[in-house]
């Protein structure tokens, strides 16, 4: 269900829908933030664990996190499968996606314009605006066991999402910062289905 849907959160979701919602791919560098709840108590004081990378997405569901520093790692999905790869220790791990798939279905979900969220979150318009940007809180419904909510930050020119935080039960943050987007044509499902490179050992799990 939406909750509180006004005209102007009403307003905001058609334009996220019509910002996303028709294109065949993208591509969007990200930072990545991962703040515990000692962190976020220390303000400024400690740095967060960070890491930058780029988004590969093709509706509906094939979703691919690149991560190039502080190491290289992908998590890919076909919608079936994610294949979580860390180059370092040269090991691919594949889990079936209902498994492991609910913050990559989120995150498929918001880059297809957020059409569908509605059947799965209760959705707010924040009180914390600024001049550039809306400010949405997800709530899931039902609840999931791990995370409370999540933020979008939005902008106002263009309907572009900024920021997506996920927040779970005992006060941390995963922030995902987002870039500017490139809109990708050539990406085919095919690109999301995981290939090992040569030496590099798959561990199945839950199975």
């Amino acid at each position: 269900m939406v909750a509180n849907a006004d005209d102007q959160l009403s307003a905001i979701l058609d334009g996220i829908l019509k910002r996303y919602g028709d294109l065949k791919g993208m591509s969007v560098p990200y930072k990545r933030e991962i703040i515990t709840k000692s962190m976020a108590m220390l303000g400024n004081e400690v740095k967060a664990d960070a890491a930058t990378g780029k988004i590969l997405f093709t509706p509906p569901h094939y979703l691919a996190i690149q991560q190039v520093t502080p190491g290289k790692e992908t998590v890919t999905t076909d919608g079936q499968t994610i294949w979580y790869y860390i180059e370092a220790e040269k090991t691919v791990y594949e889990y079936p996606a209902d498994a492991l798939g609910k913050e990559i279905r989120l995150l498929s979900e918001i880059f297809s314009g957020l059409g569908k969220v509605g059947d799965s979150f209760d959705i707010m318009q924040s009180a914390l605006e600024d001049k550039k940007d809306y400010h949405l809180k997800l709530v899931p419904n039902p609840a999931w066991e791990d995370v409370d909510y999540i933020d979008l930050l939005v902008e106002r020119a263009g309907y572009n999402i900024r920021v997506v935080e996920i927040h779970d039960l005992i006060g941390g943050t995963t922030r995902f910062t987002l870039d500017e987007l490139s809109v990708r044509k050539d990406l085919k499902k095919e690109d999301f289905r995981f290939k090992a490179p040569s030496g590099v050992r798959t561990i199945k799990e839950g199975q």
